[in-house]
């Protein structure tokens, strides 16, 4: 029996088909999933549901105090951010210490037993994907219940104090939960566990589109300008190319136009609708890729045109 699992979404999405599933799949017999969602996403009959909508009063009080800073829209941004104080309530009321929080868009293929064998002998009270030596995120992340209380309310701080939300807008902008966290972290040195790191031959995924992970251009791309992988016992491996060898990814994720490539990554067990679904997900998946490499480059051109300072033409 491992650590609980979680996932936070709103609305139904049917790609979260595919990553809850396949979640359900691999890990320790005994583990408990939990999608912290809404009325829309409550279809799955192998995890725990938890209503979001039952938490309102706290979402209410921290957009008494929230100022947007962003370039992301205003509903989408602060839920991102509110999203944790709905774990922190929901761990709280589970009396759950601490759990695996990733993101819908992300496939788990193995349960990080090397990693969190650290955090059993409590040398970690946060595990987060150190992107390229440079900022933190929680798209995949091993959180305490200490660690996200602090978190949380470092967050409300942030929002309640004008000098303190103009230091960390001079540092990271946009404000978002992700920028939020990294100041976190790299202000109070907590002991953090960099997920993307090598952890006896493993690590996980920050974004199959990018080469790099820990350290800039680590890792081999495919012709298709994504990670290299190659499968073994259901497992997804990349090429290493810092290290010169094949390391085992326990998840990958599927940002942005990548989503519909899960549905090829897949491994879990079929379900009710699946061949439909499987279909839709592989034309989409061309058609991202010929906007990615024909129509999307054409379009950075031309703005960059545009919008280039006059003589610079």
């Amino acid at each position: 029996m491992g650590i609980p699992i979680v996932f936070i979404h709103r609305g139904y999405s049917d790609y979260m088909e595919y990553s809850l599933r396949q979640a359900r799949a691999v890990i320790p017999d005994g583990t408990e999933i939990f999608l912290l969602g809404d009325k829309e996403n409550d279809r799955f009959d192998f995890v725990n549901h938890v209503d979001m909508t039952s938490y309102k009063g706290i979402a209410d009080e921290f957009l008494g105090i929230y100022k947007h800073c962003s370039t992301n829209s205003y509903d989408y941004e602060s839920f991102c951010i509110i999203r944790w104080l709905y774990l922190l309530r929901m761990m709280q009321e589970r009396d759950i210490d601490r759990c695996l929080a990733i993101d819908t868009d992300i496939l788990l293929f193995a349960y990080p037993d090397n990693m969190l064998r650290l955090f059993d002998e409590g040398k970690y009270e946060i595990g987060a994907m150190y992107y390229n030596q440079d900022c933190y995120s929680l798209a995949g992340s091993v959180i305490t219940r200490k660690w996200l209380a602090g978190f949380v309310d470092f967050c409300c701080r942030v929002y309640r104090d004008e000098e303190l939300l103009s230091a960390v807008k001079g540092k990271h902008f946009p404000v978002s939960d992700m920028t939020l966290a990294d100041e976190f972290i790299k202000r109070y040195a907590t002991r953090t566990m960099n997920l993307l790191s090598l952890w006896d031959g493993e690590s996980m995924d920050s974004g199959i589109n990018y080469s790099s992970q820990e350290y800039e251009n680590e890792y081999k791309l495919s012709l298709f300008n994504q990670k290299a992988v190659v499968w073994k016992d259901g497992c997804p491996f990349c090429f290493n190319m810092r290290e010169r060898r094949s390391v085992k990814m326990v998840l990958l994720h599927y940002q942005g136009f990548a989503k519909y490539r899960m549905a090829h990554d897949y491994r879990g067990p079929t379900f009710r609708g699946k061949l439909r679904l499987d279909c839709k997900f592989f034309f989409a998946n061309i058609a991202a890729w010929l906007y990615g490499q024909l129509i999307s480059p054409v379009r950075f051109r031309v703005k960059k045109f545009f919008l280039a300072p006059k003589g610079a033409k």
